[in-house]
């Protein structure tokens, strides 16, 4: 299935028809991807040049993406080394518990009023959509004051989370528990999301100063950004992406030209011919086409056309200095995109470069398989800019397909007892869960659909399915050693009360789970994963008399909702469910779209 009913086409989003008419920009926007170093005079400099220049720029300090005012003072610290003094350096006192008097208090809008440059620090992003953006949708009159100040030429600038917010929509965290960190395969196993709590990337709404396309940050110093770039661009139809790095700065110029400043580089992302296919057994993306900028390298809004530095040279086709691509074993590390671009196929003879990327439960593992190829449009130029040593890469064609544990096609490497399961709803439950090891599994045994799950099973599937935070003084569960491979994730469920320990503080992970308990801990899940409130419908069940009253809403609400059938009307609250039963429950719970 098409990622929700599309090939992505070159079909310009609203945001960005809009983005690509210049006119509607009067000031400068300087993106940062992060990790801006106080000895990078490259970018300082150009924030004070745009502000007005050091004599008469006059600075503001939006800090609510931080959880301490630290970030803005130490930002302000720096920009006193490049000429503006604290007097016209003042730090806005605006957080999100603070937003609905701070966003409208005169002194703080008069502080915008009368600055000519507004910097936004890093931390979580969705901090300045919530204080920025009233409840109803509307711009509290602080966000206007921002407007006003882009449009009357004026800076607006930020880094990491005060990069993010700059483009609309804008991405946000991945369902992890560890929400800065991403190994890469979320966004591609499980898309986008709009519930901060469900697995996959979250993407929403942001500010769009920036309206040439979706930024990303911290691009090859964090794991896994051009798989979760790359799956936003093509799913929301976005044709454009530009992933920043760290140091580095995306600056949008008044003309809607965008130029490169700093160390590190633009990776970005033209996703209009691409085309995007999602199932069971992983997404496949082919078509995208990858560019990577450097430090003076800019990129057209109006043509789409890419100016290299005229210090770098082009690499002549014929005399690359490597001979000869690698397999590239983790794709999603830092640095290793650059390194497949540049070393493993623009200077070199090769026309193909291959990365993989896997993630792996016990002893069984999934991925994908990333390949580079050149075009009749790849051009690649080097040189010396600014005293560094730089590349700039264009047109080269990227693919990413799911692979399994063997860097098979992800369909090869089905356990028989899938395949033999005839086609259908369960089927495909039963693959998707296993395929991204959701599903308790080992090579050997296969995917056992017909057997019983345990409760231990159970408590795996759920904590991969959802974003559960551990407790930060873990539970003592009796029968569960403390370096057990089950102890984490068995940890995450108790803390999150989708299952209990008995009296003795024992969790019987080697215990059948039965349907009652699956019912329980599937209304818990699913009330974890979207606030709606789910209809219950009444379900004639004719053995509802041995279930508690306590109990009945959990399984009439699981039987309507088709987490568990009933069987010839009977609901069997104390039978063992299966491994099939249970997949199909989290995999309708977690609603999965195929």
């Amino acid at each position: 299935m098409q990622f929700k009913g599309f090939v992505a086409m070159f079909m310009l989003s609203t945001c960005v028809a809009a983005a690509l008419n210049a006119e509607d920009q009067r000031g400068h926007l300087v993106i940062i991807g992060g990790g801006l170093r106080p000895e990078n005079s490259l970018v300082f400099e150009r924030l004070v040049q745009y502000a007005g220049g050091a004599p008469q720029a006059r600075f503001v300090i939006l800090p609510t993406a931080s959880a301490s005012p630290a970030a803005a003072m130490k930002m302000r610290e720096r920009l006193a080394l490049y000429g503006i003094p604290g007097e016209r350096c003042e730090i806005l006192n605006v957080n999100v518990d603070n937003a609905p008097q701070s966003t409208a208090d005169p002194d703080i809008l008069a502080q915008v009023q009368r600055c000519t440059g507004l910097f936004m620090t890093g931390g979580d992003q969705n901090r300045i959509v919530q204080a920025l953006v009233q409840r109803d949708g509307g711009e509290t009159p602080l966000l206007r004051e921002m407007r006003k100040l882009f449009a009357r030429g004026g800076l607006i600038a930020g880094s990491s989370a005060g990069a993010a917010v700059q483009s609309d929509p804008m991405l946000s965290v991945s369902g992890l528990p560890d929400e800065s960190l991403d190994e890469g395969l979320d966004a591609l196993d499980f898309g986008l999301t709009d519930h901060l709590v469900q697995r996959g990337l979250h993407v929403t709404r942001g500010l769009g100063f920036f309206t040439f396309g979706l930024i990303d940050q911290h691009f090859h110093q964090y794991r896994g950004r051009l798989g979760r770039l790359v799956r936003a661009t093509v799913e929301r139809k976005i044709p454009y992406g530009f992933g920043i790095d760290e140091n580095t700065a995306l600056v949008a110029l008044p003309n809607g030209t965008l130029e490169v400043v700093g160390p590190g580089n633009i990776t970005l992302v033209k996703s209009s011919h691409a085309i995007g296919k999602d199932g069971p057994l992983g997404c496949r993306i082919q078509q995208v086409e990858l560019s990577l900028l450097s430090h003076g390298d800019q990129w057209n809004s109006a043509t789409q056309a890419i100016t290299v530095h005229s210090a770098k040279k082009p690499i002549v086709v014929g005399a690359e200095d490597n001979i000869g691509s690698f397999l590239i074993p983790d794709i999603g590390s830092e640095g290793a995109v650059p390194l497949a671009l540049l070393h493993g196929l623009a200077n070199n003879s090769q026309q193909r470069q291959q990365g993989i990327v896997l993630k792996h439960y016990d002893g069984v593992a999934h991925g994908y398989r990333f390949t580079f190829r050149k075009t009749k449009s790849t051009r690649a130029h080097h040189g010396y800019v600014d005293d560094d040593y730089s590349y700039t890469v264009q047109g080269v064609e990227l693919d990413i397909e799911p692979i399994d544990a063997r860097l098979r096609a992800s369909h090869l490497g089905l356990p028989l007892d899938v395949r033999e399961l005839p086609a259908g709803p369960t089927r495909t439950a039963v693959e998707t869960l296993w395929f991204r090891g959701i599903l308790p599994n080992d090579e050997s045994a296969g995917a056992r659909p017909k057997s019983i799950v345990t409760r231990g099973e159970f408590a795996q599937m759920l904590a991969r399915s959802v974003h559960l935070l551990p407790a930060r003084q873990p539970r003592n569960i009796s029968d569960v050693a403390v370096d057990s491979s089950l102890a984490d994730e068995v940890g995450r469920v108790v803390h999150a009360d989708l299952m209990s320990l008995d009296e003795r503080q024992a969790f019987r992970p080697s215990v059948p789970l039965t349907r009652l308990d699956a019912a329980r801990a599937l209304n818990k899940l699913a009330r974890r994963i979207s606030e709606e409130e789910r209809p219950a419908n009444l379900v004639p069940l004719k053995d509802l008399d041995l279930v508690s009253v306590v109990d009945q809403p959990a399984v009439l609400g699981a039987v309507a909702a088709g987490w568990l059938a009933a069987r010839d009307g009977h609901f069997q609250p104390q039978v063992s469910c299966t491994r099939e039963e249970a997949a199909v429950g989290v995999y309708k719970v977690v609603e999965f779209p195929w």
